[in-house]
């Protein structure tokens, strides 16, 4: 009896820390995309200037 509900609790938390951490994962990829795209570019035509210059 209460080994099952045990395992009902266990898989539930589990299931709450995946379901976190996707949605974690997921808004900080969409975050940067949105925040970096410019941001990115510009910085990889600084390291890749400086990089031909060396």
């Amino acid at each position: 009896m209460l080994g099952s509900g045990t395992n009902l609790v266990t898989t539930v938390i589990g299931f709450g820390m995946s379901a976190t951490f996707i949605v974690f994962v997921c808004t900080r990829i969409i975050c940067g995309r949105l925040r970096g795209g410019v941001e990115s570019r510009m910085m990889y035509e600084i390291e890749s200037r400086f990089d031909i210059e060396q």
